[in-house]
């Protein structure tokens, strides 16, 4: 529960910082009289999240300086499993930014051509002590069967995907230094 919702609230901080970054300097944004965009934002941090404001803001003609000491993607965004879920948080309050942000890491796998997005089906599967190290009586799994008690769907190739952490990251430093 705990690591569901850090990855919930990961999740709301991606989205609201790339809807933010879009949406800055929009033109039919909140109007500010005399307000002018900058003509370069730094951003703190190589992760997921910086270099995906450095992207949407390389979109919108602003550019940009990531300063990370340990270089992109060197922590969690370059070591996740990179999981990406349809609707693993409807009903919560993020449900809707949850949705949003499967459909957009679609999007970017196209537009970045990243070879590792994938459509999968993701599964639990509850382990009996017991029997750990024993062939299971039934193969449950066709990964798993020493000491596999039960396997049930979480998510089918229609509401699961995932994508190389690592090289999304990469790919949208790579993209924002390239438009400037």
């Amino acid at each position: 529960k705990y690591i569901s919702k850090i990855a919930s609230y990961q999740s709301v901080c991606f989205l609201l910082l790339v809807a933010l970054s879009v949406n800055a300097f929009s033109t039919t944004g909140i109007q500010m009289q005399g307000y002018k965009p900058p003509e370069k934002v730094v951003i703190c941090g190589a992760g997921v999240i910086g270099a995906s404001v450095a992207y949407y803001l390389s979109l919108r003609g602003t550019a940009a300086v990531i300063v990370d000491r340990a270089g992109v993607a060197k922590a969690a965004s370059g070591k996740a499993g990179g999981f990406l879920a349809l609707d693993w948080n409807d009903g919560s309050p993020i449900g809707a930014l949850s949705r949003k942000s499967f459909d957009l890491h679609e999007e970017l796998a196209k537009t970045l051509s990243l070879d590792s997005y994938r459509r999968l089906t993701c599964s639990t599967i509850t382990l009996d002590p017991s029997n750990l190290g024993k062939p299971s009586p039934n193969k449950i799994s066709e990964w798993v069967d020493l000491g596999a008690r039960r396997t049930s769907v979480l998510g089918t190739r229609d509401t699961v995907a995932q994508v190389h952490p690592r090289q999304l990251t990469e790919a949208l430093v790579a993209a924002a230094t390239q438009r400037g």
